[in-house]
């Protein structure tokens, strides 16, 4: 959760180490260093979350709390297979941490991502399952982007179609093609939109794409998960909001408005 707000605060351009007393970044370096560097040893999609918050929130990622966060992420490297960890979900964190810290992605973890795609164009977390999930896929489609692949790459195009079908008619999406919309799903999808250059219309941010998610805000600012208030959901909406997507943001402007969402106020350009 401390990494989720981490990633949270650095998309809205907050300063980690001046969030609460002690403050987020204090209790990550200083009061659990220990448990933090676990958190990055335990899986490669723990250390790619860590280096997106640490490249984010404008941290020293070679030198976060004494651990190279590359290099962290390497350590899971697989040279025969190109995948980092377990399987795709390890992997397109993997990349996406190795994106946010400016290294390179090598090609034949491309291909080994792209490998196990689905035949519907979506992705199963570490292929645990053979059912597609949105959620996932919308990371995948932002990690492939990051590695250079072109919108118009076939899996690409795949994986945008497949999110697609999983539309409800509430405007937001589930965590797979069919399940009732909920807001980390969404979020997730409109970073890959985000990244994928989808040309926006209107007033694509409170109405098109984005009301759903302000439908499910709630007074006290926070977000609702299946009927209750929810920090993780919240810590997942707050990048989509800000139009922060974990890959890179398509070349294209837009105008959004910033009362929607508070944090919005302090950071209301149209590029993060």
């Amino acid at each position: 959760a401390s990494v989720r707000a981490l990633i949270a605060l650095g998309s809205a351009g907050y300063d980690p180490d001046a969030w609460g007393s002690p403050s987020l970044l204090h209790f990550l370096t200083v009061v659990s260093p220990i448990e933090t560097a676990q958190y990055a040893a335990s899986s490669a999609s723990g250390a790619g979350k860590l280096t997106v918050g640490a490249a984010w929130t404008g941290q020293t990622v070679t030198d976060f709390i004494g651990l190279n966060l590359p290099i962290s992420i390497t350590a899971y490297y697989s040279p025969t297979t190109g995948a980092y960890g377990s399987g795709s979900g390890d992997t397109a964190w993997a990349m996406l941490g190795l994106y946010a810290a400016g290294e390179t992605i090598p090609t034949q973890t491309i291909d080994f991502l792209e490998g196990v795609q689905n035949a519907d164009g979506g992705w199963a977390w570490n292929e645990w399952s053979t059912d597609s999930e949105v959620q996932h896929t919308a990371a995948c489609v932002q990690a492939l982007l990051a590695a250079g692949e072109p919108v118009t790459a076939t899996e690409i195009i795949s994986a945008q179609a497949f999110i697609a079908s999983a539309k409800n008619g509430d405007g937001g999406y589930g965590y797979q093609v069919g399940n009732a919309s909920d807001v980390d799903t969404t979020a997730f999808v409109l970073q890959s939109l985000l990244s994928a250059g989808q040309i926006p219309t209107g007033n694509w941010c409170t109405t098109i794409r984005c009301g759903y998610l302000l439908s499910e805000q709630a007074a006290d600012g926070s977000f609702i998960y299946y009927g209750s208030p929810s920090l993780y959901a919240t810590q997942e909406a707050i990048p989509s909001l800000m139009h922060r997507p974990y890959g890179p943001l398509a070349l294209w402007t837009y105008n959004c408005y910033v009362n929607y969402l508070p944090l919005g106020v302090r950071n209301s350009s149209s590029t993060p």
